[in-house]
């Protein structure tokens, strides 16, 4: 029976919930990290509208 709920997804269905729950709820006590600075280059030129500029990323 308990493989059959497995393969049917129907255990994996209700851990992951009880998962969720519970990460969820230790999550939410962590403060968030800093900005990392080299992805904030990439970020800052997807976000400039000007037709002239030049993605010098590698």
């Amino acid at each position: 029976m308990a493989i059959r709920n497995l393969l049917n997804g129907k255990f994996l269905n209700q851990s992951s919930v009880i998962g969720a729950r519970f990460m969820s709820s230790w999550f939410r006590n962590i403060e968030p990290a800093p900005k990392d600075p080299i992805l904030g280059v990439t970020e800052a030129f997807l976000a400039d509208q000007s037709p002239n500029k030049v993605n010098v990323g590698v």
